[in-house]
């Protein structure tokens, strides 16, 4: 039987069906930057997550990009 798991309180949901990203509302979500699946209840938590990872990366990235530039 396929399931979806909630990756922050292991809540299952039989029907394999979520929104990828975001949604505009709580929902089963799989979390961009994470590519962990939320709950509703737990969709605020995964949504942080996500955007914490993406700043990361985005700040990892700009900073590689300034010290290649200083290097030529």
């Amino acid at each position: 039987m396929k399931k979806l798991t909630c990756a922050y309180c292991g809540k299952v949901k039989i029907e394999v069906s979520f929104f990828i990203g975001a949604s505009s509302f709580p929902n089963w979500t799989m979390h961009e930057g994470t590519g962990k699946i939320s709950c509703p209840k737990c969709y605020d938590i995964g949504s942080k997550e996500g955007q914490l990872r993406i700043e990361k990366y985005i700040n990892s990235f700009n900073s590689n990009q300034s010290t290649n530039k200083n290097k030529r």
